[in-house]
């Protein structure tokens, strides 16, 4: 079973004070600051490795 508390996400990017930088999709917009941009990214890489992590001890088990 995979330990879902190990999982921390970088959430900054989506704090209030950021929220004006994202579009509908929660996204950021082209003129958003560079630190909402990289914690938004580094948001989407730790997806994927959590996702990849999951499916490893799904199909190990």
């Amino acid at each position: 079973m995979y330990d879902f508390s190990k999982i921390k996400f970088d959430t900054f990017w989506r704090e209030s004070q950021n929220r004006i930088y994202l579009d509908d999709m929660y996204e950021p917009l082209p003129n958003a600051p560079k630190d909402v941009i990289d914690s938004y990214n580094r948001y989407k890489d730790q997806i994927s490795q959590a996702k990849r992590n999951i499916s490893k001890s799904i199909f190990k088990g």
